[in-house]
């Protein structure tokens, strides 16, 4: 029995494979989860204005972020170090409304900084 659930779980993890969730969805769920508050989040992220901006995924999360929720938290840090789904979609929205134009049509080199 224990080698068909295995094989079961083999066979749907390689047909129907699950991306990991988003970092901001995550911590929200274990918020709700923990009952933990914006506040108790404050050691791992920094001031209630810094978490207000993760939580409203206007900051990405920085290494020592993703290490301090990883540790005192435990969320996986293969899903916080994942980008937020909204980081592509607000730099592909800049581009296409022209926020970026100067820069489209320059090269940097590493020996030109």
């Amino acid at each position: 029995m224990d080698i068909l659930a295995t094989l079961i779980d083999a066979y749907e993890a390689k047909i129907y494979p699950m991306d990991p969730p988003d970092p901001v969805e995550a911590i929200r769920f274990l918020m709700e989860q923990q009952g933990l508050t914006r506040k108790d989040l404050e050691p791992m992220i920094g001031p209630r204005n810094r978490v207000a901006d993760v939580l409203n995924r206007k900051r990405s999360l920085s290494i020592d972020m993703i290490r301090k929720l990883h540790a005192r938290l435990g969320i996986s840090a293969k899903v916080l170090i994942k980008p937020s789904r909204w980081q592509g979609r607000l730099s592909g929205f800049c581009f296409a409304n022209g926020f970026f134009s100067a820069w489209t049509n320059t090269s940097v080199t590493l020996t030109d900084v």
